[in-house]
């Protein structure tokens, strides 16, 4: 055979196989390319059912209890605590004694009073007797106005100081009433602060020496809230929260009243909102952190739809500058994964949304237990090795006989 029809003979086997590369190509997609299979390279989608219950939104912070309607007892003498009978936590009644001064000094200053008294006493009954005693013979003119004005001055300056006596004797006894401390309110002690033995000093400022608080069954709450937050609550807002010591049980409250006074705390404003709690079921006590949800927005027996579905939805016309569809009246897109496995879209009437769950309206398609997108699996493939048959490894070429792969 010469060598032009031995060359002709080359290039068409080398078309041939050209050729049937290129069908190959076609029929087997990526799969010539990269070894794998096509039927696995399909995008698999994260799944969660449509859930029915209520939704909530609420605003979280802490802040701490504190009891309603404590008093602070003090003292209104100097003095040392002869007796101290009451101690933490004792339940109290109105005008019972809850600590004893010293009297002794007190008494002895009522009984220098009264000997006080006592003496401005007689100097009256002498100068009465007297003015009584020229009297007439002022009135006869055997008296002068000037002679008869001595007596009148001495009785009235004797009754004025006969008065004042009797004031510093009142003044006094208070003092010595004042050495019994009394409780001003029914209520518990929650803190003593005196013992027995010890001086207070009412000379500058009253020494607290009880607290006493009105009703433990009733306690308030001061949580910060900031400035973000704020506008979302208000007067008469439900509230629910817990505390570290009791951590399977949630406690109500109200909202109360607004600080309007900001407090700034870490370059951060805040403003302290007070919160009511009616029923501390003898389990609260001042002092406890509170960790504090304000409900916002609650809706009950609402189908609950995670939000993130909402993410996932396909591309359609009239889409905004993210990629979204625009809402139209509220609603949103979100895919829909059926029993034999297909997507299909769906709208969705979004009621509320606190950026985890989103409440929506029931509608054909979409109810407890439908299946949502919310996000995408990884891709699963699948590799076809040469071994297995691939293509690509037919089209492979074959070492030359006698020679293998090197042992």
């Amino acid at each position: 055979m010469s060598t032009k029809n031995r060359k002709s003979i080359k290039i068409r086997l080398i078309l041939t196989t050209v050729v049937i590369v290129i069908a190959a190509a076609v029929w087997m997609g990526p799969s010539l390319l990269t070894g794998t299979d096509a039927k696995g390279v399909v995008p698999q989608f994260k799944t969660q059912e449509i859930t029915k219950g209520t939704f909530e939104q609420t605003v979280s912070s802490t802040g701490s209890l504190t009891a309603v309607g404590t008093v602070e007892v003090s003292t209104q003498v100097s003095g040392t605590v002869s007796e101290v009978l009451v101690d933490y936590n004792d339940k109290v009644s109105e005008d019972q004694i809850l600590a004893i001064l010293d009297q002794a000094s007190f008494k002895a200053t009522v009984a220098v009073s009264k000997a006080a008294v006592e003496k401005w006493e007689a100097e009256l009954t002498q100068a009465q007797a007297e003015f009584n005693r020229y009297l007439p013979l002022f009135e006869a003119g055997h008296l002068s106005e000037q002679e008869s004005l001595a007596y009148r001055t001495t009785l009235e300056t004797t009754k004025a100081s006969l008065r004042q006596a009797k004031a510093e004797l009142e003044s006094r006894e208070i003092d010595l009433q004042h050495t019994v401390v009394r409780s001003p309110i029914d209520g518990t002690v929650i803190e003593r602060s005196v013992d027995a033995g010890q001086t207070v000093a009412a000379s500058l400022s009253s020494p607290t020496l009880f607290i006493i608080a009105e009703n433990l069954s009733s306690m308030e709450i001061e949580v910060d809230v900031d400035e973000n937050d704020i506008g979302m609550i208000q007067a008469g807002q439900a509230v629910r929260f817990t505390v570290p010591a009791f951590v399977d049980e949630e406690f109500a409250g109200t909202v109360q009243i607004i600080h309007l006074n900001p407090e700034v705390i870490s370059n951060v404003v805040n403003y302290t909102v007070v919160v009511k709690v009616d029923d501390t079921r003898d389990l609260l006590l001042p002092g406890m952190t509170a960790t504090v949800d304000f409900i916002i927005t609650r809706i009950e027996d609402v189908l609950l739809v995670p939000t993130a579905a909402f993410s996932v939805a396909p591309q359609r016309s009239g889409e905004g500058r993210s990629g979204r569809p625009d809402d139209a009246d509220g609603q949103k897109v979100l895919l829909v994964v059926t029993s034999s496995g297909e997507v299909q879209p769906a709208r969705a009437t979004v009621l509320a949304d606190n950026g985890y769950t989103t409440a929506i309206e029931k509608r054909d398609g979409l109810e407890a237990g439908t299946l949502v997108a919310t996000g995408v699996a990884t891709v699963k493939t699948t590799k076809v090795t040469k071994d297995e048959g691939g293509i690509a490894s037919n089209l492979m070429p074959k070492p030359p006989r006698g020679e293998g792969p090197p042992r």
